[in-house]
């Protein structure tokens, strides 16, 4: 398998997230649900919801890892 580190991004739910990738600026919808795919607006980057809490959101960039078929 390849695969990459991925990072965790904590979120209040009452402010924008800013992509680490392209530094886009976008809300999360207050509704997310853990496991639930949120993507950036800007750059496509896709985050993977970990944890919901009262007034955090934890979310983590969401890694495809793909076989090495040896190419």
């Amino acid at each position: 398998m390849v695969g990459k580190m991925s990072e965790k991004v904590v979120v209040n739910k009452n402010e924008k997230m800013q992509c680490y990738d392209c530094n886009t600026e976008f809300e999360i919808p207050n509704d997310v649900v853990i496991g639930e795919i949120v993507t950036c607006p800007g750059c496509g980057l896709e985050f993977e919801v970990k944890q919901v809490e009262s007034s955090l959101i934890t979310l983590e960039e969401l890694i495809v890892e793909s076989e090495d078929w040896g190419e």
